[in-house]
């Protein structure tokens, strides 16, 4: 018979005995600390008065604990198995330890960091870009981002590129037209540049307003836009800049049509030759303007227009691409006021041709280079015969031819620094 005092007395016992085998057993499993990942031992040992945080750049999942830890403090089984590594504890609030290097010294966390205890981790920066009021819409890195079939969506007028540029902080235009004024600047002071070649006249109908530029939004795959400082190489330009790339022919879709209320469109690309590796792009569009008539209080005939773009590729090296592009645009334009015998007519007429060289010489340099001629043209004329009151004509024919060379030459010093120097010349 067991007296109930000595029965209480055995449960104790046992209870005890049952606890210390556990705590044994426990301390038996985690007493293997070599071959486990350092990131997984860490993570263990945090507990209500130990919490650590720390990078995976300074601990990989690769490291492994190397060294069987002989304490059993929690601190100081950390500092064991991360000495080898040339890792150390930093206390940096009660309870809370970051691993830093040992040859690093001291070390300042944020406050956001330290109220995260446990569950924060520091994230490193791969690459931090710093550009004045840079804003990019397409594909390329940058703030803001916009592809071209995306581009050509947005609600715009005649299928136009820039109207999208208004939209972005420090871009202004009246509405009507589609030149763009950037800081308070005058809209002739903006530099528009398609693939690396300046377009000095880039509007249909220059004489009334510009209502659009001349090149449609299904060619463009890449829009860059400067509304403040922005890098020399872009040259004197006070306003800011707009930096356009066309589709690359190797891109789907190569072959479309489009035809909307203003006017019908057609692309068409592929390959020209595979032995010379030459490859092409088409893209023509020809319409009316109905909603600039209807601005006007006269007697119009229907606003015509017609641009397009091509462009052939050849590469005949593998650091080595020539690009020769052609751009061209035609407007026609004529009003009439039988009430005041008033005729008037506006035609205009822009080419370009430019071919661009682009050279890699090693990992490091590279060469890009163009040559490339202007012709603008542009003829408004009219009359007034109205007996009694004035008669007269007017005809004013203008007309530019201008050349240019550009070349630009950028590479890497090193991981930190890089150069970029070249020049520009224009007759």
């Amino acid at each position: 018979m067991i007296r109930p005092g000595r029965c209480a007395k055995s449960i104790a016992v046992s209870l005890s005995a049952t606890l210390a085998l556990l705590v044994l057993a426990a301390r038996a499993a985690a007493a293997d600390w070599v071959g486990r990942p350092l990131a997984e031992a860490l993570n263990a040992l945090r507990s209500d008065g130990f919490s650590v945080i720390f990078s995976s750049q300074l601990v990989p999942d690769a490291l492994r604990v190397t060294v069987e830890p002989r304490s059993g403090d929690a601190a100081e089984v950390a500092t064991e198995i991360l000495k080898p590594h040339g890792l150390e504890l930093q206390n940096v609030a009660p309870g809370l330890f970051a691993v830093v290097r040992a040859d690093a010294g001291v070390v300042s966390l944020p406050a956001a960091a330290v109220a995260l205890g446990a569950h924060a981790e520091a994230t490193p920066l791969d690459e931090v870009v710093v550009a004045a009021s840079r804003y990019t819409l397409g594909p390329a890195d940058g703030a803001r981002h916009l592809a071209g079939g995306e581009l050509a969506q947005q609600p715009k007028y005649a299928d136009d590129p820039l109207r999208a540029v208004a939209r972005l902080p420090g871009v202004t235009s009246n509405g009507n037209s589609a030149r763009l004024n950037m800081r308070g600047s005058d809209a002739d002071e903006v530099l528009l540049l398609v693939d690396g070649f300046p377009l000095r006249q880039a509007f249909h109908v220059p004489g009334l307003q510009g209502p659009f530029s001349s090149v449609a939004a299904s060619v463009v795959s890449n829009l860059d836009v400067y509304t403040g400082g922005f890098p020399v190489r872009y040259g004197e330009r006070m306003g800011g800049v707009i930096d356009m790339d066309t589709v690359d022919p190797d891109v789907d879709p190569r072959h479309s049509l489009g035809a909307s209320t203003y006017d019908v469109s057609a692309r068409t690309a592929g390959v020209v030759s595979e032995s010379l590796d030459l490859d092409g792009l088409v893209s023509a569009r020809a319409g009316i303007l109905p909603n600039l008539v209807d601005r006007l209080a006269t007697d119009v005939r229907t606003p015509t227009f017609s641009d397009g773009i091509a462009k052939l590729r050849w590469r005949p090296g593998a650091a080595t691409t020539i690009t020769a592009e052609a751009l061209w645009s035609r407007d026609d334009l004529a009003t009439r006021d039988p009430a005041r015998g008033e005729f008037a007519r506006l035609t205009s007429s822009n080419q370009y041709f430019w071919v661009r060289g682009q050279q890699q010489f090693d990992r490091r340099w590279n060469l890009d280079s163009w040559i490339g001629y202007s012709s603008l043209q542009s003829l408004r004329s009219g009359d007034v015969d109205n007996p009694g009151v004035v008669s007269g004509a007017v005809s004013d024919d203008r007309s530019a031819q201008l050349w240019d060379f550009r070349w630009r030459m950028h590479g890497d010093l090193n991981e930190r620094r890089n150069v970029e120097f070249g020049g520009e010349w224009q007759v």
